[in-house]
């Protein structure tokens, strides 16, 4: 389905909390999102109005069947008349047409040698100095038990992960990035059929363990724990973000308290009335913080 520049900058103010006069959106692709229940209508005085409650839901399903990038990326390179190449980078198909992707599988790095198994042959997966490596068709792909599976939401997050390990203690991890969202089924239905745990590296917020617990969780055969380092409890007065807070309080009452750290974590969020994204970790900033501010 082929999403106008347009109807992406209204999808856009939808999902930063915008309610739009049902008037505006006679699409296609807004019917569709309110088959989904993805986007819901109410009557105002002057008529009816067209609203979400679950932004975070909507991004993701947008992404997952009609984008290859956010709606901010999208208006840009919309608007400038985008060739047969730039329709495969926006959208995934140059046709503009719901097909199946062509390279089935996701993307991964590890920081130390693993040994594992692809189509019943051995091989060792190495560190690829710092870039990403694509594992296609992983149905028949399978890491020791003792491995650890990562998922981090943020691209920036995942390119340094590197610089990031000392957050993981003593595990022996296998990061998977939570972009590009085509490759997002071929991951979880990978991740079902495995006996290994897994932890999600995302924000410090209420969307970050919505995603978690909505999208992940429910898809770990092994242990899963959300990532709460106990440094980020100390960057929350400094890096902390009120807007993350006052914009995702309506996800507060979704959330399962069923992790010490996860518990910990929403009583900070609601003392400080502040979120913190995980991309604090990619600035040398924090550990100037933390080495002026001790405990």
């Amino acid at each position: 389905m082929y999403i106008t520049t347009e109807q992406a900058r209204l999808l856009k103010e939808l999902a930063e909390g915008k309610q739009i006069p049902s008037s505006q959106l006679r699409a296609e692709i807004f019917r569709k999102l309110r088959e989904e229940k993805l986007l819901l209508a109410k009557r105002v005085h002057h008529g009816k109005v067209i609203y979400t409650d679950n932004p975070i839901d909507l991004l993701n399903y947008l992404n997952n069947h009609y984008l290859r990038c956010t709606l901010d990326e999208y208006i840009v390179k919309s608007q400038a008349s985008p060739t047969r190449t730039d329709n495969v980078y926006l959208t995934g198909d140059s046709k503009n047409k719901d097909t199946e992707r062509v390279f089935q599988g996701f993307l991964f790095k590890v920081t130390e040698p693993i040994q594992a198994r692809w189509k019943g042959k051995e091989h060792i997966l190495t560190p690829a100095n710092g870039l990403p490596v694509f594992m296609p068709y992983p149905d028949s792909f399978k890491l020791p038990e003792d491995i650890t599976i990562v998922l981090v939401e943020n691209s920036e997050n995942f390119c340094m992960i590197e610089n990031q390990i000392e957050l993981f203690g003593e595990m022996k991890c296998f990061f998977v990035p939570y972009y590009p969202r085509e490759h997002y089924k071929y991951f979880t239905e990978w991740l079902q059929k495995q006996p290994n745990n897994y932890v999600h590296y995302g924000d410090f917020d209420f969307a970050g363990i919505h995603i978690y617990q909505s999208q992940y969780k429910k898809d770990v055969t092994g242990k899963s724990e959300y990532l709460v380092p106990k440094t980020c409890f100390r960057l929350f007065k400094r890096f902390g973000k009120k807007e993350l807070y006052d914009n995702q309080l309506n996800l507060l009452d979704r959330l399962e308290i069923d992790e010490p750290g996860i518990r910990k974590l929403i009583q900070t969020i609601q003392s400080e009335h502040k979120g913190l994204e995980q991309e604090v970790y990619n600035k040398d900033e924090y550990k100037t913080f933390l080495i002026k501010e001790p405990v």
